[in-house]
């Protein structure tokens, strides 16, 4: 019984997070709290691990396996997708974009270097920004 409740810590640690994360939409930098608990889960169900015999050592060791699993899925998410650097490159409300993009030069279709923003230009300029690994 106390493995299912290490076993639950760990998820409800995860778990709290993407709520905290999605429904609040408070991102933290660094989850410190949800970690802290993913760990603490490992470090309970290492200790139980010591302590049982038999076919339930057997049973808290796959309990550890796949908590430990979940805490270097969690910690690897953590590190690579919730851990970008702010930047101050954003256009504010109100700034004008073609004084910021008036020598930015983008391959077109045919590959040639063009410019984005045409000087006096009629059309309207479309940028498209597509992570395509997603």
């Amino acid at each position: 019984m106390k493995e299912l409740a290490a076993l639950a810590l760990a998820f409800l640690s995860v778990l709290s997070y993407f709520m905290v994360a999605t429904r609040l939409s408070f991102y933290q930098r660094w989850p410190v709290i949800h970690l802290l608990g993913t760990v603490a889960a490992c470090v309970w169900l290492g200790y139980l691990v010591v302590r049982h015999h038999g076919w339930r050592r057997l049973y808290t060791g796959a309990a550890l396996v796949v908590t430990l699993g979940l805490t270097g899925l969690f910690t690897w998410y953590v590190a690579d997708f919730s851990n970008y650097a702010s930047t101050d490159a954003a256009v504010a409300v109100g700034d004008a974009v073609g004084d910021r993009l008036a020598g930015l030069r983008l391959a077109s279709q045919t590959g040639e270097p063009a410019p984005v923003l045409r000087p006096g230009g009629d059309r309207a300029t479309l940028l498209v920004f597509y992570r395509g690994h997603w």
